[in-house]
């Protein structure tokens, strides 16, 4: 368990982003920051967003902020 914690952990984060660019890992995170999708609206959206859409600028914001979390973890553990 030490051994999934203390050093695993830069093995979780490289292998998240499974060798992609940034850029790259970034479009496939836009996928699901979207309200929809191939034209069906996400269902945890549906469920806890009722009605409320979520906007493009919300979209790339929430795609842009989690794309920069996983970078620097990947930069600063790998």
């Amino acid at each position: 368990m030490l051994h999934y914690y203390e050093v695993g952990y830069k093995n979780r984060f490289t292998s998240f982003i499974d060798g992609r660019s940034k850029d790259s890992f970034s479009k496939l995170v836009h996928n699901y920051t979207k309200d929809k999708y191939m034209g069906i609206r996400h269902l945890l959206f549906k469920k806890y967003l009722g009605e409320v859409e979520v906007t493009e600028v919300q979209s790339k914001a929430a795609r842009d902020a989690f794309t920069d979390y996983i970078w620097d973890l990947v930069e600063t553990e790998g």
